[in-house]
């Protein structure tokens, strides 16, 4: 299930028949709404590391003990969303370098970097 504070972006997802729920992580309620359900895995990718460490906050006041994942863009911010209690986080710069190079490497190991840049 997917969550968005984006009123209209729902209405998109949902034509796509995609679940979707309208609502803003950094709202006490929402968390509270949510902990009503079994939840066991959160994936936090917010626009920024203070809304994560909001959402990791609010999660703590709730009594959530299940597992929480977040993006991060910089080393501090990993190290600081593991300090807030986030269990897992993925450094969205290394990881896209490290996947950038993965791709270019494979290309050129197709032959493909001939191929495109002829």
């Amino acid at each position: 299930m997917l969550f968005r504070s984006d009123q209209v972006k729902t209405v998109e997802l949902r034509k796509r028949n995609l679940k979707v729920v309208t609502g803003d992580a950094e709202e006490l309620d929402f968390w509270r709404r949510m902990m009503a359900g079994n939840v066991e895995l959160i994936l936090l990718a917010l626009p920024t590391h203070e809304d994560s460490l909001l959402a990791a906050k609010l999660l703590n006041q709730v009594g959530y003990t299940g597992i929480i994942g977040a993006v991060a863009k910089h080393e501090d911010e990993r190290v600081a969303l593991e300090a807030a209690g986030i269990h897992a986080t993925f450094n969205y710069y290394s990881e896209v370098g490290k996947g950038f190079a993965a791709h270019v490497t494979q290309i050129v190991s197709d032959g493909e970097a001939n191929r495109v840049a002829g």
